[in-house]
């Protein structure tokens, strides 16, 4: 995955190293070009090497497990902490659709309930156990 989006040409510095294995769902062109694609998350993975740069990248990966190491499920059950990754994800949140304005039309962020709402409806997203 490509750490930033404005970068046109990216090189290997410019992606991360861990990221997930994806399976496009769907590709719906729009008007002036652009494209909407839906994506699925199947699997982490770390990159190995970069196999291939042009004309785009083709690279091995390895599979990484889904689950935590005990001292980071402690870190993650913490309330405090996860209150903090809340936040954390709100400001990513925030970024990306600062850079995507086409998307930011289309999606409203509710800060007070923590949910996405697109104009077909509303999706509950990132729902917490302790009402964050």
């Amino acid at each position: 995955m490509q750490k930033e989006v404005e970068v046109e040409e990216p090189k290997e510095s410019d992606l991360y190293r861990i990221g997930c294995i994806a399976t496009v769902k769907q590709i719906v062109k729009l008007p002036g070009n652009m494209k909407r694609v839906l994506v699925s998350g199947e699997q982490r993975a770390g990159l190995s090497w970069i196999e291939s740069e042009e004309p785009y990248f083709q690279v091995a990966v390895k599979i990484l497990p889904d689950f935590c190491k005990p001292e980071d499920r402690e870190l993650l059950e913490n309330p405090i902490n996860e209150e903090g990754m809340v936040r954390g994800l709100r400001e990513l949140f925030r970024d990306y659709m600062s850079k995507n304005p086409k998307l930011a039309k289309r999606t409203r962020y509710d800060d007070r309930k923590d949910k996405i709402a697109a104009r077909h409806g509303r999706y509950n997203c990132c729902q917490s156990s302790n009402g964050l």
